[in-house]
């Protein structure tokens, strides 16, 4: 009796984690992908207004400050240049409202930095990682517009990180100067670039590579 006591006092072996299956695996990688993509997306948007409103601030107090210094010295012309540029740029930040949007999109990056970190929890559970494809697709509900160069130039930089630069998007340069304020488009087709006037393709199939599908 003391030995079968003592037997059954052992410590049971665990039983085997069983492996996560192949649409687990595949759908932790496209949410990953996709949310970290509009991390990176809103980040640059957030720090374009954010430098673009500070900009706008100081060229507003550099010309108030330069029309009233002019306006004691007596420089009439000078006073209504200087008072023009202070209210053109005055009205802008007020119409647009660049520290606002600037807040909206680190709003924005924040959410999608803590989707990132509920993918990685989640990463072999798959009913969880499909509540959270459920909530990722219902986040663009907020009606935010995508800019096309822009959301090429997120999507190159979350292949990077990912290591998947097979998937890299060709951008021109002066898509990527303009990328913020024109949206291009048209020319960019599902991840897809026109390359120097030739037919649209996707540059990993181009490569005979395989590259990370889109989140269903």
């Amino acid at each position: 009796m003391e030995l079968v006591r003592q037997a059954s006092d052992l410590p049971r072996p665990e039983a085997p984690v069983p492996a996560p299956s192949a649409e687990a695996i595949r759908l932790y990688g496209d949410l990953k992908f996709e949310a970290q993509r509009c991390a990176y997306y809103h980040g640059m948007r957030a720090r374009f207004f954010d430098s673009f409103g500070k900009t706008i601030s100081l060229v507003s107090f550099v010309a108030g400050a330069g029309a009233f210094s002019s306006l004691i010295q007596g420089v009439g012309p000078l006073v209504s240049v200087l008072a023009i540029v202070t209210a053109f740029f005055s009205g802008l930040n007020l119409i647009i409202g660049f520290a606002r949007k600037g807040r909206d999109h680190e709003v924005l990056r924040s959410k999608y930095y803590g989707i990132l970190v509920e993918i990685e929890k989640a990463r072999d559970d798959l009913p969880k990682l499909r509540e959270i494809q459920v909530r990722l697709l219902g986040s663009y509900a907020d009606g935010t517009i995508f800019l096309s160069a822009l959301d090429m130039m997120a999507t190159n930089r979350t292949a990077v990180s990912l290591g998947h630069r097979d998937y890299l998007i060709y951008v021109p340069w002066n898509h990527r100067a303009l990328a913020h304020v024109w949206s291009f488009t048209g020319y960019y087709v599902n991840g897809k670039r026109p390359a120097k006037g030739t037919p649209v393709q996707d540059p990993a199939q181009a490569a005979g590579a395989s590259s990370p599908p889109p989140v269903d």
